[in-house]
């Protein structure tokens, strides 16, 4: 309304000037009322409630406003803390699909926001910058002119290392994920003599000493390793290899010690004391420290989202109790509908954290699995609901769902929930190490279940606060020492089936196994030929 009566008033006194406005979280849907011909909307692509896709948005928008435009986020440091492949930014397919999705559907102006730091962002911001002016541009191409310009004879190299980013997992960094990087980027200083191609070098391993920095900030939380990085960041400031502002900024906050960040009066803070520039020969010497110090963990299997379930039975396993859920932010479910009935539902409560009550909706959006997994949110949705007021249960009906498998993604705004399924219907929670599985802090209220195929020799628990796990016969490894760490599980004979995961409190991932936890053991979906 406030835009409107603006665009109206310029028509008169400045003729030709374009009033620009978001539609944006509360006021993300079209409005009723006729729009003047002088006002803007850009759509951002985020904080959207709707049933509807960016895409679609646009579309309906464009009805609307002569002229419509997007608003991107590329990166948010308080989002993906600069770890690799978390940020838009550095998914070249989803650049190569939203870009020409954005103009295909109306969209003629594009603006997004981003951090610093070119290592891991830098290759999808070159091509989004290409991209915007010719939207049909073979990306490979600019792929390969990148890597061959920049990195010339260890352009190899370089590219699987920017590919493992971009389509590995992006959740917990591992030891093993580290290694594989540190090897690349030394085996590419083997193939160069070029001064300019090893200063790019010193800057992918000041970014891998940024990795190894923050995954030992996040399993040991202390003033030293929170001081470590700021340091480092602080001496780094000027080459923006990493989000090295950000870092300074936000991460103390986010990490326990808000008196050690940047906008603080910098009483007693020494970490700026030093702010001399990284030489190569420090940068080097970092580098070799990280090498010796990161060990890779062999015969660990890697088991990618299924593309497919089982139609038999699964191994059995004992429930452990009446089955309770509880989780806290973006949480995706596979579900396989049996028989279309309207005995088929679940019911959803939310209200549980300890976060003042806010006056907004768990969204409910439901997707066709198959399509899902090749578009995301892009994918029909083919169910939508939401859930408003704290404590209370909601009923959500399936009964219109026919047999098949889909993809059910929950947001509940950080305001944790309950789930409950009901009827004939076999699910799984999501695993992904994308969006780590969080629940409440409560101990001994969630209980899950997860999957040890035969040949798993080991298994990786990375926990942020504590659970205990199970194995088929009966061994029991506790891990509650209320802390965020992981612990190398060695897989013994006869141990291959369904494992029990229990006293389980804060973020939980499960390195080795098929991504999926199973709340009913009975219910669980068995991915095609892992048994």
């Amino acid at each position: 309304y406030l835009a409107n009566e603006v665009a109206k008033h310029f028509q008169k006194e400045l003729p030709g000037v374009w009033v620009g406005s978001l539609a944006y979280n509360e006021h993300i849907l079209p409005v009723k009322q006729k729009l003047e011909p002088n006002l803007f909307v850009m759509i951002t692509n985020g904080f959207n409630r709707t049933k509807f896709s960016t895409n679609e948005l646009l579309s309906q928008w464009k009805q609307k406003a002569a002229k419509v435009g997007i608003y991107e986020y590329l990166s948010v440091y308080e989002w993906d803390n600069d770890q690799p492949g978390r940020a838009s930014a550095t998914q070249l397919d989803f650049l190569k699909k939203s870009i020409a999705g954005y103009y295909e559907h109306g969209a003629r102006a594009y603006m997004a926001e981003t951090t610093m730091g070119w290592v891991s962002k830098g290759l999808g911001q070159y091509i989004a910058a290409k991209l915007l002016w010719d939207f049909t541009l073979d990306i490979d191409s600019l792929e390969s002119d990148f890597y061959n310009r920049a990195f010339g004879n260890a352009a190899p190299e370089i590219k699987k290392l920017y590919t493992s980013w971009e389509h590995g997992p992006k959740g917990f960094v591992s030891d093993n994920q580290l290694a594989d990087w540190m090897q690349l980027v030394e085996d590419a200083g083997k193939k160069t003599n070029d001064k300019a191609v090893h200063a790019r070098l010193d800057q992918l391993k000041i970014y891998l000493h940024y990795l190894v920095l923050y995954k030992r900030l996040k399993s040991n939380p202390s003033t030293g390793t929170m001081n470590d990085v700021l340091v480092f960041a602080n001496r780094a400031f000027e080459t923006g290899a990493f989000s090295t502002f950000p870092a300074m900024v936000s991460l103390p906050r986010y990490s326990g010690f808000p008196a050690m960040g940047y906008h603080v009066t910098p009483v007693n803070q020494g970490w700026r004391a030093n702010a001399q520039p990284l030489s190569s020969a420090e940068i080097n010497q970092l580098f070799r420290g990280d090498r010796s110090a990161v060990k890779r963990i062999d015969d660990l299997k890697v088991f990618e989202e299924a593309t497919s379930f089982e139609k038999k039975s699964r191994p059995e396993a004992k429930p452990v109790k009446q089955p309770v859920s509880s989780f806290l932010g973006a949480t995706k479910f596979i579900l396989r509908i049996n028989e279309r009935s309207n005995a088929n539902y679940f019911e959803i409560t939310s209200g549980y954290s300890a976060r003042p009550d806010q006056d907004k909706p768990v969204t409910i959006n439901i997707y066709h699995y198959k399509l899902y997994q090749q578009v995301k949110q892009e994918a029909q949705v083919v169910l939508a609901d939401t859930q408003w007021a704290r404590y209370v249960t909601k009923k959500v009906s399936l009964g219109s769902l026919s047999p098949g498998e889909y993809m059910l993604e929950i947001d509940d705004l950080q305001k944790i929930f309950n789930i409950s399924f009901f009827g004939n219907i076999g699910y799984n929670v999501l695993m992904s190490p994308d969006k780590i599985t969080e629940t409440t802090s409560v101990p001994g209220l969630n209980n899950f279940y997860f999957m040890v195929p035969p040949g798993v020799k080991k298994i990786i628990v990375h926990k942020t606060k504590t659970v205990k796990i199970t194995s088929p016969t009966g061994r029991t490894l506790p891990f509650v020492e209320n802390k965020q760490d992981s612990h190398i599980v060695e897989i013994l004979p006869g141990e291959e089936g369904i494992w029990v995961a229990h006293y389980q409190t804060g973020k939980l991932f499960i390195e080795g196994v098929p991504p999926y936890l199973g709340i009913e053991p009975q219910k669980m979906l068995v991915p095609q030929g892992v048994f």
